[in-house]
């Protein structure tokens, strides 16, 4: 579908109209005999000449465009504007930044930390820790001491009642909560700064990226955003505090012309029925061209509940409303079914695509679709390979930027790529580097961002435009090279994320090596998820009491064969202890020594880890787009409610 040459054709006539009037206006009072009039002629003919040149040339740019099914031409238009704006100041301003800053990486450094010093010189953290006297990054790191959270505390405490000045000169808007994956939330302080840092450094420019390398989203389709509502209270100092990642009512208009899904998405609060809303308005248009989602964990369950309710969703577009008897409230129904019409053609068009089975659906239902863009690092990579493996073959799933609720870190420069490597922005945050052999030292020495070295893993410690100073953020990264002067880095794992029963500490990144290719040796088998947990954290539920300390394996299987089978014999089970033996050295030395016995493992039922997910939704408040599966257990209430799903 392309747009209507007559709507635009006949905005650009009116443009010329309203110029060709202004001009006779203008000349009304001259005597057409005059040298000025003449020259007034001259000049405005010209004027009038741009602007038919102008409306002419957006004419044609506009009306050859592949056009999303719902949209209007007002809506098109707006879309149009909007995604040319930002090519121009992400190519023209943005990257150009970029290419700037990444040359003489660290004069921006420097350069970024002395002028937030001198901002937040007079908050009550920058006169503990004397900012004012901080002349260089060696005095920073010499007078200012690296931090984790719980050093923050009684400074949130005071804004949380209302107080400012306290970590930042600048206003404090919002306080953002983790979803506490390894551990309880936290609650950071989110200003206009942070926001507009945020904006500048990390979305424009993943925008133009987007634009550069796949052209045709630059078309007028629309794109399918898994957005969820947020979670909002406010604070006895009367600041609202939630997620981060959310969407709420205030968000801009702008955002909901360019996405399939309707706002009134927003009026339900159960995750299902938002995943089967968004569902149901992406696949009434058949040329949406992109899928945006906080992780790929959400794709994933996106495609799996489109595979499940395939044929409501049919009957649903057929009929042109939703099925009466939906759980979804009686208003929210209503609004959503003046968005919705009877399309016949279309549901014949998806049931016969949907009968000959959910391999690479996706380009089967939607064919334009160039890219998915969900975070896919780390861990969370295994559900980017699930959905490749049967969904989605051939559509490149592009990491867009390394990101936690404390700050922005990294772009991703090359979406093409299969590993994502992420740019560092040295105008978001100030960077230190703890080597990874000193992350166990209770004061450990920092590097700078000059001083990393390619293929080493550093502990991240940041300095935020939103008060956090020399923050040990826990990630654990590896520098995989430099793009000018700048690191490049690749997200490995969360530093908490370990298991340890006697001083071993093997990794999230070693247990998922270890897990995935154990797995795949059971040849009828496919990880669905996975987590784990210590033995000495089961108390009396341990069927294995008497043994030395040992870790327990938490599996959700699906079986390869038709039927859904799933049968896996203390053999098998034996194999992850060998396959763990292998890439873990630490773990082997244990081992033999028999400090350690072999591992339990569980194998659940499905939806086991579903269900883990909504416990931890009615327990936190916190977005559906947050939540992340942890890979070590440490909260009683998460393993006892595994340890009732075991097969």
């Amino acid at each position: 579908m392309a747009v209507s040459v007559l709507p635009v054709s006949a905005l650009s006539f009116g443009l010329l109209a309203a110029t060709f009037y202004a001009m006779n206006s203008f000349l009304e009072g001259y005597s057409t005999n005059s040298p000025l009039y003449l020259c007034l002629v001259f000049v405005l003919t010209g004027c009038l000449g741009c602007v038919a040149f102008i409306s002419t040339v957006f004419t044609l740019r506009i009306t050859d465009r592949l056009l999303s099914d719902t949209h209007t031409t007002f809506t098109a238009l707006a879309q149009f504007l909007f995604t040319q704006v930002l090519a121009v100041v992400g190519r023209f301003w943005t990257m150009k930044s970029l290419e700037e800053d990444t040359r003489k990486a660290s004069q921006a450094q420097e350069k970024f930390l002395a002028e937030l010093l001198s901002e937040n010189a007079k908050t009550e953290y920058g006169i503990r820790y004397d900012f004012a006297e901080v002349k260089n990054k060696v005095d920073y790191v010499a007078q200012v001491p690296l931090s984790t959270y719980k050093n923050y505390k009684d400074y949130v405490k005071k804004i949380t009642k209302g107080e400012q000045r306290i970590l930042t000169e600048d206003t404090v808007t919002y306080l953002s909560m983790t979803a506490g994956t390894t551990g309880a939330p936290t609650v950071i302080p989110t200003t206009y700064t942070s926001l507009g840092t945020y904006i500048k450094e990390f979305s424009v420019p993943t925008n133009y990226v987007v634009s550069r390398d796949f052209p045709s989203t630059k078309k007028l389709q629309k794109s399918l955003m898994m957005t969820f509502p947020n979670v909002v209270s406010v604070t006895e100092g009367g600041l609202p505090i939630g997620p981060l990642s959310g969407t709420s009512s205030d968000d801009s208009q702008l955002m909901w012309l360019m996405q399939t899904t309707p706002k009134a998405v927003l009026g339900i609060r159960e995750e299902s029925k938002i995943i089967y809303i968004h569902i149901l308005f992406a696949l009434l248009d058949k040329n949406m061209c992109k899928i945006v989602s906080n992780f790929t964990s959400t794709v994933y369950t996106m495609f799996v509940a489109l595979e499940t309710n395939w044929e409501q969703l049919v009957d649903d577009i057929e009929r042109g409303s939703l099925e009466a008897k939906s759980d979804i409230s009686l208003d929210v129904r209503q609004e959503l079914n003046t968005q919705l019409s009877p399309r016949p053609g279309r549901a014949a068009e998806l049931r016969k695509e949907f009968e000959k089975g959910f391999d690479d659906i996706a380009r089967r239902i939607w064919p334009s679709l160039v890219v998915i863009v969900a975070g896919d690092s780390g861990t969370v990579g295994h559900y980017g390979d699930l959905i490749r493996k049967k969904y989605v073959r051939d559509v490149p799933i592009y990491s867009s930027i390394y990101s936690a609720t404390e700050c922005g870190l990294g772009v991703n420069l090359w979406p093409l790529k299969e590993r994502s490597n992420f740019v560092l922005r040295t105008r978001a945050n100030f960077y230190e580097f703890i080597p990874i052999e000193e992350t166990v030292n209770p004061d450990p020495k920092t590097l700078f961002l000059d001083e990393v070295e390619v293929d080493e893993e550093y502990e991240v410690v940041v300095t935020t435009v939103g008060g956090l100073y020399r923050y040990r953020l826990g990630d654990v990264i590896k520098v995989t090279g430099f793009y000018n002067n700048c690191p490049v880095v690749e997200y490995r794992y969360k530093r908490s994320q370990s298991l340890s029963v006697v001083g071993e500490n093997i990794t999230e990144d070693v247990l998922y090596m270890a897990v995935r290719e154990t797995v795949d040796m059971w040849d009828s088998m496919e990880l669905i998820d996975f987590s784990s947990t210590e033995s000495v954290l089961l108390d009396d539920k341990d069927t294995d009491q008497g043994k030395a300390p040992h870790y327990v394996l938490f599996l959700e299987l699906e079986s390869k064969n038709q039927i859904n089978d799933i049968e896996v014999t203390d053999d098998k089970k034996e194999m992850f202890d060998q396959v763990l033996r292998k890439h873990a050295p630490a773990y082997e030395s244990r081992r033999r020594e028999g400090n350690i016995s072999s591992p339990r493992v569980c194998v659940l039922k499905e939806g086991a880890f579903a269900a883990l997910v909504q416990h931890q939704l009615k327990n936190n408040p916190t977005s559906y787009n947050q939540v992340k599966i942890p890979r070590v257990l440490t909260c009683a209430e998460h393993i006892d409610l595994l340890l009732e799903q075991e097969m």
